[in-house]
């Protein structure tokens, strides 16, 4: 209503500015009444009428924002205009605006390359200290950071000023990863340095000869001297003082002309200048600044991949860049050569560790582990290596490598203290008994949010990390603590939980759940108008899902019959008197002797497979339905399910999948499906909430009236032995 009273005011407007302002609030009023497309219009119209280059800059991204553009060609028309304004000296001052919105269109359209060339343009435009450089810089970390550009991501992150009441607002969300880059990107120089240096001494001496001769001139080149230039400064003396000082503008005539006016002195005095002490940069105190820099010399960090460095911070570096000095780094005898390898044996362990404990990148931890023993078959780390590889496969859900680590380690170290922890965490030392103790806190929240105890679990988990921080979080109990965000409707909270799986998981199966349900969060307004607006009859034959919904990226489908969607058991007399099975000649009932049982064994009817879920609330219960109805939509996409949930009583529900021909059908959905739920489909429920179960209508009926699921699996595992 706002925004059509202010459209009628728009000819009232005293100048072009001014229109451009209301239409941009108009923009601003409906988008958040949800009308994108004239959202998007009235942007676009603000563009048009303003010559304020914040005011188009941010009109175009929200426009942009809507969605309802041509495509690509819509977005490359704005980043060409975006382009325009920045090459234009009238828009000088808003070039890093103008970058960044054209970096974040190009991120919208996922072109990771040209987005980070944007944001290099950005903070290179922006002015010293200022926000836009900081939000420039910890954008292209982020980036680096998920590409695994780990060098590249602790370089932008060393960029970011964390002074100063700008950089409040980031410096939580990165001085961790930042401390962690430290310790990844110190060893992988350590591995990448020394790696080199024994390149260089496997080398023939005429190779190696001529290879530290070309570089010894490229390093010089580097400083500005040349061998003769490197010398003659390194003979001079701060204290020679036993020459008479000359007369720096004695021209040594009687011509009385100024030495600035005269060519040739001038010229005479840069000569003599340059032969002395090079090339000098034109900055005050360049004297001491030279004096203090010889003292210091060393590689340029440029020339660390060439293999010339020093792993002892307490050797003195060489002053003078020379053949001799640069051969003393590398391995050329038998003890050198082993202290060589021993460092990268070390970096190689804690590269790993850092992975693992600081980041953690699990996989990427896994690949530094296999490479040291790859590199190392004997290595002294071994035991503790295939230790940390058991953990890291653990905590991916890779239960394969797990078993494979295990038995690799129990074959080598049968009665090590690895295997004993393994066995029996508690009995080893008190750092792995306060883990533990954080572990087995962090599960009773865990468990308290599966139960729906949601105050006590909120509650715990404040007390928990300000005792233990974030090291021991995991991306499941994160997510399901975003459902129960988004359940409560709180949904800023639940996308900043469910970014945290994003940024520190990446490459899991929890944070590809996690950007899936980002995406649908951020269309909530969306889908909830569209299920309110939903006319849905009852189908006539099997359910379907219905075309739009798919498109919405919802599971919907019809409603199942009244009796088989219950909040709790509805019993009367009419249905009591119905309880007893029904059979007919179509049946095939098999007896096992000795063996009674209420239920009934038809293989040859219908089945479900049933979800059985014991103490979990209502919220993940139907968050199960979502992640089964999605796992269904992309492997059985030729196959149509119907998916409900079922109460038995107030803490055992069943999620209900109907639709397979007979048992034997529905055991091989169940036996795929049991497979991947705890690493694909439902990861972040934990094992002991949910079993697999397949039913017939029939017996379900029975076992909505006896609840006894106990009974039920007794029931189960005599005609499938071995498979419940």
């Amino acid at each position: 209503s706002a925004a059509i009273h202010l459209e009628k005011a728009l000819g009232n407007a005293e100048n072009s500015l001014e229109q451009a302002r209301w239409e941009f609030l108009i923009a601003q009023l409906y988008e958040k009444a949800n009308k994108s497309g004239l959202a998007q219009q009235f942007y676009e119209k603000a563009v048009q009428h303003t010559y304020d280059p914040v005011l188009e800059v941010f009109g175009r991204l929200y426009a942009i924002r809507q969605g309802n553009g041509t495509g690509e060609e819509y977005i490359k028309k704005n980043i060409e205009a975006l382009v325009r304004m920045g090459r234009k000296e009238v828009y000088a001052n808003y070039r890093d605006i103008i970058y960044y919105t054209a970096a974040e269109i190009e991120l919208q359209n996922h072109n990771i390359p040209a987005a980070i060339d944007f944001l290099l343009k950005s903070a290179k435009s922006a002015l010293p200290n200022s926000p836009e450089k900081n939000k420039a810089f910890l954008k292209l970390a982020d980036l680096a950071f998920d590409q695994k550009k780990y060098k590249a991501a602790k370089n932008f992150y060393d960029s970011i000023l964390v002074s100063g009441p700008s950089s409040l607002e980031i410096q939580d969300s990165f001085l961790d990863r930042k401390k962690a880059l430290d310790k990844i990107v110190l060893e992988l120089g350590i591995i990448e340095r020394q790696d080199s240096l024994q390149r260089i001494a496997a080398m023939t001496p005429n190779e190696r000869n001529a290879y530290i001769k070309k570089l010894t001139k490229a390093l010089r080149k580097q400083q500005g001297l040349t061998e003769e230039e490197q010398q003659s400064s390194s003979n001079f003396s701060f204290y020679n003082n036993n020459a008479a000082a000359s007369d720096l503008f004695s021209s040594g005539s009687d011509n009385a002309e100024w030495y600035f006016y005269n060519p040739s002195l001038k010229s005479k005095g840069f000569n003599d200048f340059r032969s002395k002490w090079g090339n000098r940069p034109n900055v005050d105190n360049w004297f001491l600044s030279s004096l203090a820099a010889k003292q210091k010399i060393g590689l340029n960090k440029n020339s660390a991949n060439q293999g010339i460095a020093t792993e002892n911070p307490g050797k003195p570096i060489p002053a003078l860049i020379s053949a001799e000095s640069l051969l003393e780094n590398v391995p050329l005898t038998a003890e050198k050569l082993k202290k060589s390898k021993d460092s990268v044996e070390n970096a190689w362990y804690k590269l790993g560790k850092s992975y693992q404990d600081d980041l953690p990148d699990y996989r990427a931890a896994i690949g530094a582990y296999d490479s040291l023993l790859e590199k190392f078959p004997g290595t002294n780390f071994q035991e503790e290596t295939l230790f940390n590889l058991y953990y890291c496969y653990k905590k991916i859900g890779d239960e394969t490598g797990a078993a494979r680590v295990l038995q690799l380690l129990n074959d080598k170290y049968p009665s090590g203290k690895y295997i004993r922890l393994i066995s029996n965490p508690v009995s080893e030392n008190s750092e792995n008994r306060g883990k533990l103790a954080a572990t087995q806190l962090y599960e009773k929240i865990y468990m308290a949010f599966i139960e729906g105890n949601f105050d006590t679990a909120l509650s715990d988990k404040k007390t928990a990390d300000s005792l233990y921080g974030e090291k021991y979080w995991t991306p499941q109990l994160l997510y399901i603590e975003a459902v129960y965000f988004i359940h409560k409707r709180r949904d800023s909270a639940a996308m900043s939980e469910l970014q945290n799986i994003v940024n520190k998981y990446s490459g899991t199966s929890m944070a590809l759940k996690a950007k899936n349900l980002i995406d649908v969060l951020g269309r909530r307004r969306q889908i909830e108008d569209y299920l309110t607006n939903l006319k849905v009859e009852r189908a006539k034959d099997d359910a379907v899902i219905d075309e739009n919904s798919k498109n919405l990226g919802l599971e919907t489908s019809p409603p199942p019959a009244k009796e088989n969607v219950i909040d709790r058991p509805r019993i009367d007399s009419l249905h009591l008197a119905k309880q007893k099975p029904k059979t007919d000649a179509s049946q095939v009932v098999k007896k096992i002797p000795g063996f009674s049982s209420s239920f009934v064994y038809t293989p040859d009817k219908p089945h479900s497979v049933a979800i059985l879920m014991i103490k979990v609330d209502p919220v993940y219960v139907t968050e199960t339905r979502n992640a089964f109805n999605r796992y269904n939509r992309e492997t059985y996409y030729n196959k149509t399910f119907e998916i409900n949930n079922v109460a038995v009583d107030d803490t055992i529900k069943l999620v209900l999948i109907s639709g397979f021909e007979n048992a034997d059908a529905a055991m091989d959905y169940m036996d795929k499906a049991k497979k991947l739920a705890p690493r694909e489909i439902i990861p972040w429920l934990p094992d002991g909430t949910y079993s697999f179960l397949i039913i017939t209508d029939q017996n379900l009926d029975i076992l909505k009236n006896n609840k006894d699921t106990f009974a039920y699996k007794k029931f189960l595992s005599a005609y499938f032995p071995g498979r419940f």
